[in-house]
């Protein structure tokens, strides 16, 4: 769907969102950060942070995604707690209510426990520094947020361990749905058959007692696949993500360094659903290929590289990751280049927070 707008308006939107653009060069004065941060921006765009502490190093990021890609990110957001329907009307309701379906609802200190012993207060940094983006555009948002009607709000932690975010990059739900299906028209022998499980092992194929399998429909999962599709303001393509990647054990390598190579077929569109950036600081010097609304995903650096791919298995995520001296270059095959650039970026813009 195309919108024409008189010449007058669209002139007059314009100036509206040029008039909101983030201060991406110059000093920023926030209270918080305990040392000050400098962020090199080089003519790509591609934001280098460089802080003295690690709190500082999150919070920047934090703060630095949310100049770049506040109304984005609060769309993800929504999409994540099943509240899409608050902005876009009665369309949403389904994706909503499978969203809050899965939403976790569990110990958060045993969720927490689950991840490396740092990550919650990376995480608590990282919205640390979206909170106050939010706080200091608060009457100058983007015009995004001015056009729709609605303003962002404060982040927590939890907004960053969405399981929603996974539904884009799983297809297993589907493929469960039609073993069922051919068990019900074909029976379970040739079931296992035709759609063998992955990994191969023994499939015990028999339906439970209350399970009527005359009731499964591919219907069923209209609100699944809606909560994992991206918001769009406009048609979307039909085209399926995927995904693929490989990674060498340094015994095979010529440089005895493991290789790996990630590939993860994501949908083009327009913000990007990755955001890159650089960061240094104490412990870290890692180009990171993420979700704008999330700290460390894809990444390269001067100690290792990692990078996940979708699968179609019972799993959602396989993530294989490399790592070495510190003082070698990386073995991963993007990161080599990545590191020339990082370590002395061209320069277009820079920031200094304190």
């Amino acid at each position: 769907m195309l919108a024409l707008l008189p010449s007058g308006c669209a002139s007059g939107h314009r100036r509206q969102a040029e008039a909101a653009l983030a201060q991406t060069s110059g000093r920023l004065t926030v209270a918080v950060l305990s040392r000050p941060v400098t962020v090199l921006r080089d003519p790509w765009g591609i934001p280098h942070i460089y802080a003295e502490t690690q709190d500082d190093l999150f919070f920047a990021q934090g703060f630095v995604a949310a100049q770049d890609r506040l109304f984005q990110m609060e769309i993800w957001r929504r999409t994540a707690e099943g509240r899409l329907a608050e902005i876009l009307g009665p369309a949403a309701v389904e994706r909503d209510r499978v969203a809050r379906l899965l939403r976790y609802r569990g110990d958060m200190d045993a969720e927490y426990a689950s991840y490396a012993p740092d990550a919650r207060q990376i995480l608590e940094s990282f919205v640390r520094g979206v909170n106050a983006y939010i706080e200091s555009v608060s009457d100058r948002l983007p015009v995004e947020f001015e056009m729709a009607g609605f303003r962002p709000e404060p982040w927590t932690p939890e907004v960053c361990l969405s399981r929603v975010s996974a539904l884009g990059v799983t297809g297993y739900a589907p493929l469960e749905v039609f073993r069922g299906i051919l068990i019900r028209e074909l029976g379970a022998e040739a079931a296992a058959d035709l759609v063998p499980p992955d990994p191969a092992v023994p499939l015990d194929l028999e339906i439970l007692p209350g399970i009527d399998l005359k009731e499964l429909d591919p219907k069923i999962l209209a609100g699944f696949r809606a909560a994992g599709e991206r918001v769009s303001f406009a048609a979307q393509s039909s085209a399926r993500s995927g995904s693929n990647n490989w990674v060498v054990d340094g015994t095979l390598s010529a440089t005895g360094r493991p290789l790996l190579a990630n590939d993860p077929h994501r949908a083009l569109a327009v913000p990007s659903l990755r955001y890159m950036v650089h960061l240094v600081g104490p412990g870290w010097n890692v180009i990171v290929q993420n979700r704008p609304d999330c700290s460390i995903n894809i990444r390269s650096g001067s100690t290792g590289a990692s990078g996940p791919t979708s699968v179609r298995g019972p799993g959602v995520a396989s993530r294989h990751c490399t790592s070495h001296a510190p003082d070698t270059s990386c073995g991963a095959l993007s990161a080599e280049p990545y590191n020339r650039i990082s370590h002395s970026p061209p320069i277009s813009r820079t920031n200094t927070i304190a």
